[in-house]
């Protein structure tokens, strides 16, 4: 058995966030953000549902059209009601209580979106320089990436939630899409009415646009 998937000639996140001549204009990365999150939640809506386990940005793949698809299914598996305990994933997008040989449901999978999200927004690598077992460590003792100060404040809540160290704290991938939706629609709402005050406008890079 085997699964077959589209080919994208885009290429991954892993690729394209630290390079700096791509522009990704902010509602560009909601967008994205959004496609992600709208593929993770389908595999967890799913019954049984389908966890990732493995997700980070060489895995999640993007289209000519920006949109993002979720790949590699290699530590996927189908969620039962005793969850193995087995390790698996990359320390730096790993929830802690599968670091810790814990039971655990779908959310790792919230976990690891959450940081994803940090990663969209700074366009930066997590917990970089640190080592396979700094990076465990920091995530068991509960540090995480810093986020900017001009991140968008529902942003930053969602990646704190997304990101909590309990499984139960954390938000369901449709609350997530849904928080997307909302926050795509007010950057287009706002670069409807920049546009209306001047013609010659060009969409602003992140930095730029959580500043107005």
């Amino acid at each position: 058995m085997c699964i077959v998937t589209e080919f994208v000639s885009t290429g991954s996140l892993a690729e394209i966030l630290p390079d700096t001549s791509i522009k990704l204009e902010w509602k560009r990365r909601l967008k994205m953000l959004r496609s992600a999150a709208v593929g993770i939640n389908y595999l967890h809506s799913l019954q049984p549902c389908i966890v990732h386990r493995d997700l980070k940005p060489s895995n999640l793949l993007v289209d000519e059209n920006w949109n993002v698809k979720v790949a590699d299914f290699g530590f996927a598996r189908i969620k039962q009601d005793n969850v193995t305990m087995t390790r698996c994933g990359t320390p730096c997008w790993t929830a802690p209580e599968i670091i810790r040989g814990q039971r655990y449901s779908e959310k790792v999978d919230v976990y690891s979106f959450g940081v994803v999200m940090w990663e969209v927004v700074t366009r930066k690598q997590p917990f970089a320089g640190r080592n396979f077992m700094g990076v465990s460590l920091d995530v068991l003792e509960g540090r995480r990436p810093v986020i900017p100060s001009d991140c968008p404040r529902e942003i930053k809540k969602m990646i704190r939630k997304c990101w909590h160290d309990d499984a139960d704290k954390r938000p369901t991938m449709e609350a997530v899409v849904d928080l997307l939706d909302d926050l795509i629609g007010e950057a287009s709402t706002a670069l409807e009415d920049e546009d209306d005050d001047d013609d010659d406008h060009e969409e602003e890079d992140y930095e730029d646009y959580t500043g107005v």
